[in-house]
């Protein structure tokens, strides 16, 4: 039998830092010297016997963190509940006590024909048969540390986040939605308005603005005055027709869905579009194991500081102006379908709209972290 250090596959060590290993002087590698043998791990902390491949997700399940904290900092207290922040934070803390005790994995060597002799399925009787062969304890001696302190990781505030809406059929900002509309009627948006050529405008009084109420201007705002990260709007363009007094359109990019006004709290406040837009945005940021119970606002804070980093304290509502008649032939519960009747005008559509950040990451032959995908 000897130690040594081990990187265990499929471990991106890129994510030790989000995913501390804890723990590792407790598995012990049960490995047969003849080559295409399974390999075992015993925990000889929660007393099991894991197969090679479902090691990882063992080392960070909760079950094996808990025990991990009962047995080593007893004082300690962690609940189900405050897993994701509590016990990242306390997790960082132990890597860094572990780290001066040298701490590491074990291994034995079996011959093939001792390799059979071990029952895998058995706790108990396979601890008993490695250390007979080992000639040596397995486990190790715990002397319980003090009691970990939680340093709460500091919120973002969106007291100094300004909201600003960008004409997607000009290209240009404004500071205000009253800017924006005073916009809507001046000469170079009606020009624009009039390059829909070959195309039946008809309907569409250049000039006259319309009465329409822009929900997701007034959603921004609540959001950013309570303190509340809107997230994925930087991925959602509104479609209104200036001359009327329609209500507005949403597409989400994030989603792949478009719906009328009256959803859209709905949609933004959903957790699909949470999840949807951190794995549009940056899946690498998403927890190992992401598809289980994952805490909503650690996600949310997440979304919002990977947004934060592009928009520089600005959220930009884009703003897409469609003709009356052609307007009128969107289908708001059919994303595809608004995509295929302004096809001729995606440039616009789009501009600005962020890349899915898988696409162009894989254009650098980079794999999804932890999944190899």
């Amino acid at each position: 039998m000897h130690q040594r250090r081990v990187t265990l596959q499929g471990y991106n060590s890129n994510n030790y830092r989000k995913h501390p290993l804890l723990g590792l002087q407790h598995i012990v590698e049960c490995a047969s010297v003849k080559p295409g043998e399974k390999k075992y791990n015993l925990c000889t902390l929660c007393c099991l016997v894991i197969p090679n491949h479902m090691i990882i997700k063992h080392i960070l399940s909760f079950d094996h963190i808990s025990c991990y904290f009962k047995t080593w900092y007893p004082t300690t207290l962690i609940s189900k509940k405050a897993f994701d922040n509590l016990i990242l934070d306390f997790a960082n803390q132990a890597v860094k006590l572990e780290a001066a005790e040298n701490f590491s994995m074990k291994q034995v060597s079996l011959q093939p024909d001792e390799f059979k002799l071990v029952n895998f399925k058995s706790y108990p009787q396979a601890l008993n048969s490695l250390e007979s062969i080992a000639k040596s304890s397995l486990t190790i001696s715990v002397k319980p540390g003090k009691k970990l302190e939680y340093h709460p990781v500091s919120t973002l505030s969106t007291e100094k986040v300004k909201c600003l809406l960008r004409c997607q059929n000009c290209s240009i900002d404004f500071n205000t939605i009253g800017q924006y509309l005073n916009h809507l009627v001046k000469v170079r948006h009606i020009e624009m308005m009039q390059k829909f050529n070959g195309e039946d405008v008809r309907g569409h009084r250049y000039g006259q603005r319309g009465r329409f109420h822009m929900e997701l201007y007034t959603y921004v705002g609540d959001s950013l005055r309570s303190n509340q990260p809107p997230i994925g709007t930087a991925l959602i363009v509104t479609c209104i027709t200036s001359c009327s007094h329609a209500d507005p359109l949403y597409l989400c990019f994030a989603c792949n869905e478009a719906f009328p006004q009256s959803i859209l709290r709905d949609h933004l406040d959903s957790r699909k579009h949470l999840i949807n837009t951190q794995l549009y945005q940056n899946p690498w940021k998403l927890p190992f194991g992401w598809d289980g119970d994952l805490d909503d606002k650690v996600l949310r804070m997440t979304a919002w500081k990977d947004e934060e980093e592009h928009r520089r304290s600005r959220v930009f509502l884009k703003v897409f102006d469609v003709p009356y008649s052609k307007f009128l032939r969107l289908d708001p519960s059919d994303f595809q379908q608004v995509l295929d009747t302004l096809k001729h005008h995606c440039t616009d559509l789009i501009h600005k709209v962020p890349m899915w950040r898988m696409h162009t990451e894989l254009q650098q032959n980079e794999k999804f972290p932890l999944l190899g995908e």
